[in-house]
């Protein structure tokens, strides 16, 4: 269930920076010991049910910095669960990039996938892209040259009890990436090879399905929930129209209906509702608009004019402002009621070194109590950039719901 889109490393319009493929590092493993052997990180509290608890209105904003592998580690957060996991990727400048999950404010842990420079120079690198609440991560994993040629790419699972599982690919499309993992552990993401374009599938149980994608589409999942419904978005290379749909183990894709200003639209996320956002452009200078399917049949609504990153079944959402050319990103907390509300985060301390923030950008949502949120409330995760010391920092801002107006 993919609080968040995880786009893979590349950088987009969102201003977020792009993912280096570094070269060699000495792998620091922490052991997996330190999580249970199931289920809520040790240490972790129950969940508080979405809207439970009386200190959820009163419970004081906080900021936190999460701590890498190493004291001079750059970190990047890409998901939350409401149970209490978070995940995301840890490096050193110059190195292979590491996943990580993090059990609470002081604990990272590496889940042994990436961060390794192989005999002959080739680095493993890694990023955690998605977290379900059973704390199993979707990673993609790729091995590159020290040249920085791109070798292999692997979709991964990693669980605390069984630790990584590379997940099956085929012959003639052996690479594959994730971009969301359910709490069944059903996995989204796409394969693709030489001279064979890239598809969305489905990984259920280590068995992958190939969603039914006509010749002249070309289309990306993004979202997978616990229904087993997925959302997507397409470009018709015939009629040059880019759109949305779904999948929920049909013969074919379902076409979203679009807004009544444009025939663009990016179904981005899923709840457990069957509710689905996503985005349609606004004016020429790049800006976005958060839009709201109330379900797959029905006509979207538009939101607020702002990207939604993450959506909670509560109706709380992670976003982000874009920005301009990849300078001034900012993350924000809100919610979809009355046509979108949002408020937007404080900047986190400045790491060592760093001049300033160009960029602070949300990646996922979550609600209840944790060990990073013990009073409850809606916690959101994020980053922050500095591009000069090509610094990142992983943060998450809890009791971010009290930063609303009523």
């Amino acid at each position: 269930m993919r609080p968040h889109r995880r786009q893979r490393d590349t950088g987009d319009s969102s201003g977020v920076l792009p993912h280096r493929r570094r070269s060699p590092m000495a792998t620091l493993v922490l052991t997996l010991a330190l999580l249970g052997a199931a289920g809520t990180p040790s240490g972790a509290r129950a969940v508080t049910p979405p809207g439970a608890g009386p200190s959820e209105s009163v419970c004081e904003p906080r900021t936190l910095a999460l701590p890498g592998l190493t004291s001079t580690s750059d970190t990047r957060l890409g998901a939350l669960s409401d149970s209490g996991w978070a995940a995301g990727t840890s490096w050193e400048d110059e190195a292979p990039y590491s996943a990580v999950v993090w059990t609470d404010p002081e604990r990272v842990v590496h889940t042994g996938v990436g961060g390794a420079t192989r005999a002959n120079g080739n680095t493993v690198s890694a990023s955690a892209i998605d977290v379900n609440e059973d704390g199993h991560v979707a990673i993609d994993r790729w091995t590159s040259t020290p040249r920085g040629r791109l070798l292999t790419e692997d979709a991964v699972v990693w669980s605390p009890r069984d630790g990584a599982t590379v997940l099956r690919t085929s012959r003639f499309r052996p690479r594959a990436s994730v971009t969301a993992i359910n709490d069944h552990g059903d996995v989204l993401g796409h394969v693709r090879g030489r001279g064979h374009g890239s598809v969305p599938v489905v990984w259920q149980d280590g068995e992958r399905t190939r969603l039914s994608v006509p010749m002249h589409v070309k289309a990306y999942a993004n979202d997978i929930n616990n229904n087993g419904l997925v959302v997507g978005t397409f470009y018709d290379r015939g009629s040059y129209v880019t759109g949305s749909w779904t999948w929920n183990g049909g013969p074919r894709l379902q076409t979203l209906r679009p807004t009544d200003t444009t025939a663009v639209t990016e179904a981005t996320h899923v709840d457990e509702s069957d509710r689905i956002v996503g985005e349609q452009p606004v004016g020429p200078g790049g800006g976005v608009r958060t839009i709201l399917w109330r379900n797959p049949a029905a006509s979207p609504l538009r939101l607020m004019h702002i990207r939604t990153v993450d959506l909670h079944g509560s109706g709380y959402l992670a976003a982000v402002e874009p920005g301009f050319r990849g300078y001034g990103a900012t993350a924000y907390v809100g919610h979809r009621r009355d046509g979108g509300i949002k408020a937007r985060l404080p900047e986190p301390p400045l790491a060592q070194g760093a001049l300033g923030w160009e960029n602070v950008l949300a990646a996922g949502v979550a609600r209840g109590s944790s060990a990073f949120a013990p009073q409850g409330g809606v916690t959101i995760g994020g980053y922050a950039q500095e591009y000069e010391s090509m610094t990142s920092q992983a943060v998450l801002w809890t009791c971010s719901q009290t930063r609303l107006k009523s």
